[in-house]
């Protein structure tokens, strides 16, 4: 298996998107710290290298969402906690040079390391963490579902003790645009539903990548259960091709 490969185009698409779409939601700190993520992303892109980069958005610089006064309940019940959301991620990337005009803008980038987003939720008056967990894209050797969640496991201490790298729970997100929607839609279930609906191009520009990756995604899970032995099992250890998410369809 060679490492998985995206299209810059959709990456910058979909972080465009949600900064459009996320406005009302998140912090002005938190709208530079994604203008930045992308802004990063395009120099990658343009630079004629093949030099690994610590694609991210730093623990100690998060995109932070605005309060939410126990939103996460639905219709008119309210939950008992003031919280915000915290975004950081860290991905390893390399930029993949066009065939035969290296020095050409590039339309690919691989995963090359670590691919992980981390997200925190927080007491909104004490800044006390309350939840935090991981967006992952597993290692090539990875023993768990390729594209999962983990819970904690960033230092020794139990619950879920960083010796013990388990549950590695099935996702279906992980991009750092696609798990800030997962943080909103959480967060702010009545008012995320609004904020969708007020910007019909960048819903467009959103639901054009979103809908391209979950398909592919989710077709090649389904694939997959046609294979021998314990359906589980199967899409535990499947790896996908390079191209799942960058090739034509």
């Amino acid at each position: 298996m060679t490492n998985l490969l995206f299209r810059f185009r959709d990456i910058l698409d979909e972080l465009q998107a949600i900064d459009t779409l996320a406005y009302r939601l998140i912090s002005r700190d938190g709208r530079r710290r994604l203008e930045l993520l992308r802004e990063t992303l395009e120099a990658i892109r343009a630079v004629p290298t093949d030099t690994e980069y610590n694609w991210q958005i730093p623990e100690n610089e998060p995109v932070v969402t605005e309060k939410s006064s126990g939103e996460y309940e639905i219709g008119r019940r309210r939950g008992v906690h003031e919280v915000v959301g915290e975004v950081t991620s860290t991905w390893q990337v390399k930029r993949v040079p066009p065939p035969g005009a290296k020095r050409q803008e590039a339309k690919l980038f691989e995963v090359s390391g670590n691919a992980s987003t981390k997200i925190t939720i927080r007491d909104a008056s004490r800044g006390d963490v309350l939840a935090t967990w991981r967006f992952e894209l597993g290692a090539h050797d990875s023993p768990g579902c390729y594209v999962h969640a983990q819970i904690l496991g960033e230092s020794a201490d139990p619950p879920f003790p960083a010796s013990l790298p388990v549950p590695r729970l099935p996702a279906i997100l992980f991009t750092p645009a696609a798990s800030l929607e997962f943080v909103l839609g959480e967060l702010f279930h009545n008012r995320w539903q609004q904020e969708l609906l007020r910007n019909a191009g960048a819903l467009g520009r959103w639901k054009r990548v979103q809908e391209d990756r979950l398909e592919r995604l989710l077709k090649w899970q389904i694939d997959r259960l046609s294979e021998a032995g314990s359906p589980w099992m199967t899409l535990k250890i499947a790896k996908p091709d390079a191209d799942l998410f960058s090739r034509e369809r």
